[in-house]
């Protein structure tokens, strides 16, 4: 088997991207620091096809209701990774993870399911998790707060409008541009990896929270990101005087939200939703802050 060279590493299919580095160490040398990098290999791999093979569902790949189907996903899973065929375009003289002996062996049906059971129980601690941190303060001259579910560190600041715009409260769900609200947090000035979390329920437990908070205002949407379009939907659906949101039935019947009473809704079709009821523990004061550089970028 030819030796992995350095260059070949800057050209390779997504799916094969992280920790392709211990991977190929894996197949150099016998040892227990390479045995323990095949591991994390395999497992990066095992993870990489089965989050593939669930990217067609609306929900996260671990989300807990797969539990009961945990054996059919392993087997699926260990399949594509043993068929999925890498590439060969920059001069690799293999096509298969198979060729690498060191990463064929731990490519089975029970790493597989060891490693969904361990994403299925860790996601379920997570999201079963209803406890949030507060930090009060004003930014530009309005109230706001800034709330985050402790368990998954996921966080966005609930903004209390003024002037024309009173009444009304906008939403930045953006943790990459919001500091931890827990103190003791030691990845303070890092910002959790949301996209591990999309599908999981915690963004309508987040924006419950955030609204419970200020009961009497109703929360605009002008720029919401992709991953919270169906969020809001469910939201609008849920509540269309309060939470506004792309919508077919508002569209049909030439509603416009901003200036519509309640009674315009009496027909609106309604779903049900879980209202969590929210923990909230170590207050915080965030002060007095100006120059927001997120204005309009609500959620």
């Amino acid at each position: 088997m030819a030796a992995f060279e350095r260059s070949e590493l800057q050209h390779t299919p997504w799916w094969a991207r992280a920790d392709l580095r211990t991977a190929r160490a894996a197949v150099l040398e016998a040892d227990d620091a390479v045995r323990e990098a095949a591991d994390d290999a395999a497992a990066s791999i095992l993870h990489t096809e089965f989050c593939q093979l669930r990217d067609s569902a609306a929900r996260n790949p671990y989300h807990p209701n797969i539990a009961a189907d945990i054996d059919s996903w392993a087997e699926r899973t260990v399949t594509a990774a043993r068929t999925v065929e890498i590439d060969t375009r920059d001069g690799l003289d293999v096509t298969s993870w198979l060729d690498f002996p060191e990463l064929a062996e731990r490519l089975t049906v029970d790493a597989a399911r060891s490693l969904i059971r361990r994403g299925v129980t860790e996601l379920t601690r997570i999201v079963e998790s209803d406890a949030f941190l507060l930090r009060w303060g004003t930014f530009d001259g309005e109230e706001v707060v800034d709330v985050q579910h402790q368990a998954s560190r996921l966080r966005a600041r609930f903004t209390r409008l003024g002037g024309e715009r009173a009444g009304f409260g906008m939403i930045m769900s953006k943790p990459y541009n919001l500091g931890s609200v827990d103190p003791d947090d030691p990845h303070q000035h890092d910002h959790p990896d949301w996209r591990k979390f999309v599908g999981a329920g915690i963004g309508r437990k987040l924006y419950f929270a955030g609204a419970s908070l200020m009961p009497e205002l109703r929360w605009e949407s002008h720029t919401v990101a992709p991953q919270a379009t169906a969020l809001r939907r469910r939201l609008h659906s849920a509540d269309p005087y309060r939470w506004a949101a792309h919508c077919d039935w508002c569209d049909a019947h030439d509603v416009y939200w901003r200036d519509a009473p309640p009674t315009t809704f009496a027909s609106h079709p309604r779903t049900e939703l879980h209202v969590p009821v929210p923990t909230f523990i170590t207050p915080e004061t965030l002060g007095t802050a100006s120059g927001n550089p997120l204005r309009g970028e609500n959620c």
